[in-house]
């Protein structure tokens, strides 16, 4: 029942609660991928451990049976709470085997971050009842998502109200700004028919992709930030599944973007059969619905048992199995960033011959034989495009590759904003390098394109 804002347990209830500390669970009621076969090294056995915590409940007691001065010990718990993982992770402590009597103030039992229910024993308890209520000591944690589910709950966000406003109202502000200026990309490729090329086909995916993360992923990061999450195990699996999807396709439409420049000035006799509108599209497909496949395999565990292997409620995060996330980062780091790197270096070096060639007219430049300058600019351009995806993503993927059980939560947020920015700097790069985007948003803007025939408009 709950009374004054605390949770309070019959004796009953805490005897069961000592149980589950004193004998742990069944070896049938671990899974068996958790269960220890073989030996392993030191980061893959913590993996499992903290796994585990998920089947085992981690109450931690103090024996106060040996204890001969009560404030002593309370200054040593004082001291070991705000450090030690096991009590700074705990939302319940239990004094076991305890010589303590009401005649004890409550003053002399206090703990920071903790606040106090007592259950006495009694002098004229007798010797079955002082079994049960060896548990006669309990301090729950004030900062729960989930006060009632003890060492369960996760603790709430702890975030200063001002840092909290301005880091909300920035983010706010980028996702506003990201949402607008990708809707914007959107209605002027789908809406001109000119800018229907193969090239902007792929832009247009990957401003799909950018729209998505301001609508849906910054708009969750936010909630987070200050409050837990409330929708069940259900919804936080499916944000999850949406999430790896998007960035799964973002990493893909950016080598699709490298190999149309690379086909586009290394082989421009044959792009234009190559690399159709129609290919374009079906290429879009493939790679939204490879990346929807590669997703539900590396989630399928956390997408058939919704919450099963998270360490506490009121949290949302995706747990792949290990070969799972091995296969993310391979697919999704290693292999993309380096056909990126192959390719726009190739690039690079066929674009600065053939502009020295056309500067110095030691060769007769041919259009059907070289690229035409107008490729040669568009490809600085998505060059700049892929550069800048680099460096959003790079530190990302390369963190988590070398600190895969790292606990620093601001680093990993950090990074995971800078990849949210990226979303909101594609749109800027064309507006910077891009005239046709310019007339376009400036068409969007005066409301031209609601008159019969704008879509036919010479917008470049």
């Amino acid at each position: 029942m709950h009374e004054a804002a605390r949770v309070v347990y019959s004796r009953e209830q805490l005897f069961a609660l000592r149980s589950a500390v004193v004998f742990p669970r069944d070896r049938h009621q671990i899974p068996p991928e958790l269960v220890r076969k073989t030996r392993r090294g030191c980061s893959a056995g913590k993996k499992r451990r903290d796994k585990k915590r998920c089947f085992r409940p981690a109450l931690p007691t103090v024996t106060m049976g040996n204890v001969r001065s009560l404030p002593n010990k309370m200054d040593e718990l004082a001291a070991l709470t705000p450090h030690q993982r096991e009590y700074m992770e705990s939302s319940v402590l239990l004094f076991s085997e305890t010589w303590l009597t009401q005649n004890i103030p409550d003053s002399t039992l206090l703990l920071e971050n903790f606040h106090l229910l007592r259950a006495d024993r009694t002098a004229d308890s007798d010797r079955e009842l002082s079994v049960l209520q060896l548990l006669s000591l309990r301090m729950e944690n004030q900062e729960l998502c989930f006060p009632e589910l003890l060492n369960a709950s996760c603790k709430k966000p702890t975030l200063h109200w001002a840092d909290a406003v301005f880091m909300n109202m920035l983010l706010s502000f980028i996702s506003l700004i990201t949402t607008a200026l990708n809707l914007l990309v959107i209605i002027s490729v789908s809406h001109f028919r000119m800018l229907q090329t193969p090239t902007n086909i792929f832009l247009l995916s990957l401003a799909v992709t950018d729209f998505l993360v301001g609508l849906l992923v910054m708009t969750a990061t936010i909630y987070l930030r200050t409050s837990c999450w409330y929708f069940g195990d259900i919804m936080c699996s499916l944000y999850s599944y949406v999430h790896v999807i998007i960035l799964c396709s973002s990493v893909a439409i950016m080598v699709f973007i490298s190999a149309d420049r690379y086909v586009a000035i290394c082989d421009p006799l044959h792009y234009p059969t190559r690399v159709t509108e129609r290919r374009a599209k079906l290429w879009v497909c493939l790679c939204w619905l490879s990346s929807v496949l590669f997703t539900t395999v590396i989630l399928s565990q956390d997408l058939g048992h919704p919450g099963k292997f998270k360490l506490c409620h009121g949290r949302c995060f995706a747990y792949p199995d290990p070969i799972g996330f091995i296969f993310y980062l391979v697919l999704t780091f290693i292999v993309p960033i380096t056909v990126i790197v192959v390719l726009y270096m190739r690039v690079f070096v066929v674009a600065v011959s053939q502009a020295r060639a056309m500067r110095s007219h030691v060769t007769a430049v041919s259009v059907t034989v070289t690229a035409k300058k107008s490729e040669l600019k568009a490809a600085r351009t998505l060059g700049v495009l892929v550069v800048v995806f680099l460096m959003c993503y790079c530190p990302y993927y390369i963190f988590f590759f070398i600190n895969i059980e790292s606990n620093k939560t601001w680093m990993i947020a950090l990074l995971c904003y800078i990849v949210y920015f990226n979303s909101c700097l594609n749109p800027l790069i064309y507006a910077l390098f891009y005239p046709w985007f310019r007339k376009a948003v400036k068409l969007i803007v005066t409301l031209q394109i609601l008159q019969p025939g704008s879509c036919d408009i010479n917008i470049l």
